[in-house]
């Protein structure tokens, strides 16, 4: 594999954003959001981005320390996508 396209601080912010909005919005996490809706710990996590940002941003850190080689291509993948979805929001 070839060297990394984003710098590894900027992938793992984007990743981390990306994996909040994900958990915390996005469609495709309709149904485990709602499935988790009413339990107190887990309801909030997933309901509030901050709340959810704090322990995606330990996991990303923690990703990025024990398994390097194996996070660096999912972030620079979520990071790009983040980056994406960003843009495509200038052009609305």
């Amino acid at each position: 594999m070839g060297p990394s396209v984003i710098p590894s601080p900027l992938a793992d912010v984007f990743a981390a954003y990306r994996i909040t909005r994900l958990i915390t919005e996005d469609a495709i996490f309709d149904r485990p959001r709602n499935a988790v809706a009413d339990l107190p710990f887990l309801g909030s996590v997933t309901s509030c981005r901050w709340c959810a940002g704090v322990w995606v941003g330990f996991g990303v850190m923690l990703a990025r320390r024990r398994f390097p080689r194996a996070w660096a291509p999912v972030a620079e993948a979520l990071a790009l996508s983040a980056g994406a979805a960003l843009l495509a929001r200038l052009e609305d």
